[in-house]
């Protein structure tokens, strides 16, 4: 008996400092993929008015449209497609999505107050494709794209009862495509124009103003190239544009105008020095702008932060491609890293730029709550991440997968 006992006291040590091991090594291995950094102040109980998020998910030939709440982990199938699904969800909780209607894509609203089953149609022209682009901040217009035979690309607002077209006069059969479009907090609407190559006799794109009423150009430059349109808060626009062979960020106040059009000798180039093709401006909380751009000096792409005097590098990893930053309201801000030794990562800051969270993903994306998500590349295909200031988890992984906030904000799960 004493024999056995003493055995068994043994035994006892031996398998405890066996499952340390395996547990010490599966913590490595987390935090080798995952560190997290909680929040200070994790997201409180948000209200009944939280922000969805809708994605489309391709599930081998399908694509399916969803919606889902973070925050009560409820997900509503809305729509299956064999096509890839357009989509854009307001602020308010409506959704704009292209459905197959008579052989053509048609524009459909889904009312997610509505136990989340009502849908209406959007007037439109049911022989053209249609296709949402943008809601406005307060829901009220729903900015669409019709494609009439392969032939006419026209642009047009909806605002609930009556469909306005703001396509530029004479432009219909030189556009190739709008893609980059963004409104103001006022109501007024930005989009880039891009031409066929055979119709654009040296002009590639061109940046329109919708103002509600009249359609004229905002960049106003006939041989250059111009995209990336972004307003602050405050109803400032900033964009990248090349004049001359040379590209800049150039901020405009909003409110001067000359001939019905925005003033261009009121227009800033913001560091001209720092800025390069890949400097698309972004806004932060506070209304500052940010770009990324490459630098010899640096060996990798950085992100500065311009106050409207200095821009500083507010990046810090020399070491690693930064972009596709994005600011929450509270001021935390994410971006994401490529071309580094540790693959795609993600990063969360707070306002003082101490690291919150560092995952590996790409393009980050707020919710007006605090939500974050963020794509991963897995072996078996795309997943979409959620973060609540504490814990990251999957909610769907699919072949490709688009989502968007309710607050504009979108996470591209995509490789092509």
């Amino acid at each position: 008996m004493l024999n056995y006992i003493r055995h068994q006291s043994l035994r006892i040590p031996r398998l405890y400092l066996v499952v340390l091991i395996l547990l010490s090594i599966l913590t490595l291995i987390l935090t080798l993929t995952s560190q997290v950094y909680p929040l200070a102040n994790s997201l409180k109980n948000p209200s009944d008015d939280v922000d969805w998020l809708a994605y489309t998910i391709r599930l081998g030939k399908k694509n399916l449209m969803m919606l889902y709440d973070p925050y009560k982990n409820i997900r509503v199938r809305v729509h299956t497609y064999d096509n890839r699904i357009t989509f854009s969800l307001s602020k308010n909780g409506y959704l704009a999505f292209s459905s197959g209607i008579n052989g053509k894509p048609q524009i459909s609203i889904w009312d997610t107050h509505a136990a989340y089953r009502s849908s209406t149609q959007v007037d439109q022209n049911s022989k053209a494709a249609n296709y949402p682009l943008a809601w406005s901040p307060d829901g009220r217009y729903l900015a669409f794209v019709s494609y009439l035979d392969g032939k006419h690309y026209l642009i047009y607002v909806w605002d609930g009862k009556t469909t306005i077209n703001i396509t530029p006069n004479d432009l219909a059969d030189s556009v190739q495509s709008y893609n980059g479009v963004s409104w103001s907090f006022d109501g007024r609407f930005a989009f880039t124009v891009w031409f066929d190559d055979r119709q654009s006799k040296g002009d590639p794109s061109e940046i329109y103003l919708w103002d509600g009423k009249t359609t004229t150009s905002l960049s106003q430059n006939p041989t250059g190239r111009d995209e990336s349109p972004t307003w602050s808060a405050d109803n400032r626009f900033a964009f990248l544009s090349d004049r001359g062979g040379k590209y800049g960020i150039y901020v405009w106040d909003g409110v001067s105008i000359k001939n019905g059009s925005p003033k261009v000798d009121t227009f800033t180039n913001v560091a001209p020095q720092l800025t390069t093709y890949e400097s698309s401006p972004k806004w932060t909380s506070e209304g500052l702008l940010t770009f990324s751009t490459y630098i010899p000096q640096d060996t990798t792409s950085q992100i500065y932060r311009w106050d409207g005097q200095t821009a500083t590098n507010i990046s810090q990893t020399s070491t690693e491609g930064n972009g596709l930053q994005t600011w929450s309201a509270d001021g935390r801000w994410a971006f994401a890293t490529f071309y580094s030794p540790k693959g795609d990562m993600v990063y969360v800051r707070d306002a003082n730029n101490r690291t919150l969270l560092a995952v590996k993903g790409t393009y980050p994306a707020w919710s007006s709550t605090g939500y974050l998500t963020f794509c991963t590349l897995s072996r078996s295909g795309w997943v979409l991440s959620i973060w609540d200031g504490q814990q990251v988890k999957a909610i769907a992984q699919g072949g490709e997968i688009w989502a968007q906030w309710g607050s504009g904000s979108r996470s591209i799960c995509y490789s092509g």
